[in-house]
This record gives structure tokens, C-alpha cells and sequence, in this order.
């Protein structure tokens, strides 16, 4: 583990920005970080624990992957993705709703999901598995330029 944090670190120190990163061995527990307690914006790899707490609803039976979900104009004020820019009225399954949150980004489907799931259940979902620091604030995010604070 000593040899892969001094290469990720050689790594970052290469670089003209900040860079972060958390790193446990499971088998171990022995955990490394680079200001790994500094908060950062998450940006679009927050969409990895909305999916996982959408695929748990699924599993939980409170949502359905095969279910029809219509896009809604309110989702549509964003600017990552593709269906931002179609008219809306027409419907998805909730699978291609995740398919799309991840694979282009789409902070429609996303905005969507999240209401779907709930905003709570996402944070307590997170808690549960142990992101008991990270923080869901909205399902879309607002337009923000790079230098925004925090």
C-alpha cells in the first residue's frame, strides 16, 4: 500500500490544481488519504451513490426498473446532458433514466431520479453505508461557475 500512495501522490503533486483522494484495503482496515477530510464538491460523481440508492429503492421494491417515468419540464433547466434540449411529454423507463444519469451525464434524468428515490432516503441511504460525510443538497444542481465557493 506505501508504494501506491507514493505513486498516487507522485501523481497529484504533477498536476496545477488541488487533488484528493481516500483510499482503504479492505482486507486490511489500513487507510490512506490526501486531504481526504477537506470538503469538495462532488460534481457529477455524485451521481454514483444516487444510482446505488435508486438500484436499492428498486430492490426494495419501492420503485420498478421496468416502470414508464415522463419527462417533465422542470428538470429540463440544467446543463449536462441531452435531454435538456428535447420537448417534453415523453416517457422513459426508470432504467433508461439511470442508464442515461450516468452514462451522458443528464442532470434531467438525474433531477428526476433523485425526486424519485427522495432526497432523504438518498442522504440516509448514504449515511447507511458509511458516506456519513457526504451531502446531498439538491437533485439538480445549480448553474455555478467554476470558482464558486463551496
Amino acid at each position: 500500500m506505501d508504494e501506491l500512495v507514493k505513486g498516487m501522490n507522485g501523481l497529484c503533486d504533477a498536476l496545477p490544481f488541488q487533488t484528493s483522494w481516500y483510499l482503504k484495503d479492505l482486507k486490511s482496515g489500513r487507510a490512506a488519504d490526501r486531504l481526504g477530510d477537506t470538503p469538495v464538491p462532488s460534481a457529477s460523481t455524485r451521481k454514483i451513490s444516487i444510482l446505488m440508492a435508486a438500484l436499492k429503492a428498486v430492490h426494495d421494491g419501492k420503485l420498478a426498473l421496468d416502470q414508464k417515468v415522463t419527462i417533465e419540464a422542470r428538470y429540463q433547466n440544467n446543463d449536462s446532458g441531452t435531454f435538456q434540449h428535447l420537448t417534453p411529454g415523453f416517457w422513459l423507463t426508470f432504467r433508461d433514466y439511470l442508464v442515461m444519469m450516468i452514462i451522458v451525464s443528464d442532470n434531467t434524468c438525474t433531477g428526476t431520479v433523485v425526486d424519485l428515490v427522495g432526497l432523504p432516503e438518498l442522504q440516509r441511504y448514504c449515511k447507511e453505508i458509511g458516506m456519513a460525510r457526504t451531502v446531498h443538497r439538491f437533485g439538480i444542481p445549480p448553474k455555478l461557475t467554476r470558482d464558486h465557493t463551496l
